[in-house]
C-alpha cells in the first residue's frame, strides 16, 4: 500500500494480530510497592500478555473480531490460548519449544505505575517461522488490518517484521507496527503505514534523549520526514499522545483517570486507530478514540482490557489538537 492511502478497510472486517513473543501477566493490585517490606496485594489477576494479543483482547472489548497469530510453548502456551478463546479471539498458534514467558505485573494504585518481573523464553526453530508465514499468508486473504506488536525473541530474524509488512503491502492490508529498536528500523526501508511506541521505545530506538512534550512532538517530526512514515503515534502515559503525519503534528490530551491497571494502555490505542480508520475516520476522529479507548483500558484490571461504554463516556472529553 502507497504511504500516502487512504486506511479504509470496511470490506475486509478481521482484525489480525501478530505476536512473537506471547506471555501470560499474572497483575497484582497493590497500594505502593515497598522495597524491602511486607506488601499485600489487594487482588490477582492472571491475564494475557503480549502486545499483539492484548491488542486483540481490546478489539474484542470494543465488539470487534481478530485472529491472534502467535508463537507459544508449554503449559503457559495452552493456559493462555484457553483465555484468549474466552474473550472471543481467534488463536492461531504455531506451537514452539521453551516456555511461553510469565510476566509478574506490579501494578501501584498510589503512584499510577505499572513493573513488569519477566521469566520464561520461547525457542523458535527456522521450521516455526516457515509456519507462521505459511498461516499469515492465508490470513492474509481475509484481513482488513494487520497488527504486529511486541518484541522479536532473539532465536527468530530480526528482519521478520519487514517480511510480514511487505506481504500485507502485497495485498493491499494495511499494517500498524508497535515495537523498539532493531524490529522496528529493519522495517524503515519499506516502512508501515502507522509506526506506534510509547515515548521510551520512542528514545531509544531513535537515540533521543527528548524530556518534553515540545522536545518529543520536534524529534518525531524529524524522523517522520527522514523515513517518510506516513503516521508517527507515540503514547505518552497521563501526557497524552503526540501523532504526527507528512505536514501535519497533532496532541491528544486525555482527561486523568484513576487508573486500576495502566499495563496495556498502549495495546488499546493501538486498537482504536485500527478499528477507527478502518471505518474511514479522519485522523483527528480517530486519535480522539484512541486517546479515549487507551484511557478507559486503565479503568480495568485485566491488560487490555477495554469497556466500550467507558471509552464512549471519555470520548467527548478528549481533545485533539493540531500543532504544526
Amino acid at each position: 500500500m502507497h504511504p500516502g492511502a487512504v486506511i479504509n478497510s470496511q470490506s475486509l472486517s478481521m482484525f489480525l494480530t501478530v505476536t512473537l513473543n506471547t506471555g501470560i501477566d499474572r497483575v497484582l493490585l497493590i497500594d505502593e510497592l515497598i522495597l524491602g517490606g511486607p506488601v499485600e496485594a489487594r487482588k490477582e489477576v492472571i491475564c494475557v500478555g503480549g502486545k499483539g494479543l492484548d491488542v486483540s483482547v481490546a478489539l474484542s472489548g470494543l465488539g470487534l473480531p481478530s485472529v491472534g497469530l502467535s508463537f507459544m510453548s508449554g503449559k503457559n502456551g495452552a493456559l493462555l490460548e484457553e483465555i484468549i478463546r474466552a474473550y472471543g479471539i481467534t488463536p492461531d498458534t504455531v506451537w514452539v519449544e521453551g516456555e511461553t514467558r510469565v510476566s509478574f505485573v506490579i501494578a501501584e494504585a498510589k503512584h499510577r505505575r505499572v513493573s513488569h518481573i519477566k521469566v520464561g523464553e520461547l525457542i523458535v526453530r527456522p521450521e516455526h517461522v516457515l509456519t507462521l508465514l505459511e498461516r499469515y499468508t492465508e490470513r492474509l486473504k481475509a484481513t482488513g488490518f494487520v497488527i504486529l506488536a511486541g518484541s522479536i525473541p532473539s532465536c527468530v530474524p530480526a528482519d521478520l517484521y519487514l517480511e510480514l509488512t511487505r506481504l500485507a503491502h502485497a495485498v493491499g492490508a494495511p499494517v500498524l507496527i508497535d515495537s523498539r529498536g532493531a524490529a522496528v528500523v529493519n522495517t524503515l526501508s519499506s516502512p508501515p503505514e502507522i509506526l506506534k511506541q510509547n515515548w521510551d521505545e520512542f528514545n531509544s530506538t531513535f537515540g533521543c534523549d527528548t524530556t518534553t512534550l515540545e522536545e518529543l512532538q520536534a524529534a518525531a517530526s524529524q524522523v517522520q520526514v527522514k523515513y517518510s512514515l506516513n503516521a508517527l503515534v507515540i503514547t505518552c502515559g497521563v501526557a497524552g499522545i503526540v501523532a504526527v503525519r507528512p505536514g501535519t503534528s497533532y496532541r491528544v490530551i486525555v482527561p486523568p483517570q484513576a487508573a486500576i491497571n495502566a499495563a496495556g494502555a498502549g495495546d488499546a490505542a493501538s486498537a482504536g486507530l485500527a478499528w477507527r480508520l478502518s471505518e474511514g475516520d479522519s485522523w483527528e476522529v480517530a486519535l480522539k478514540w484512541c486517546g479515549a479507548i487507551s484511557a478507559a483500558a486503565v479503568l480495568t484490571e485485566a491488560t487490555g482490557e477495554v469497556k466500550k461504554g467507558e471509552a464512549e463516556r471519555i470520548y467527548p472529553l478528549v481533545e485533539v489538537l493540531a500543532t504544526g
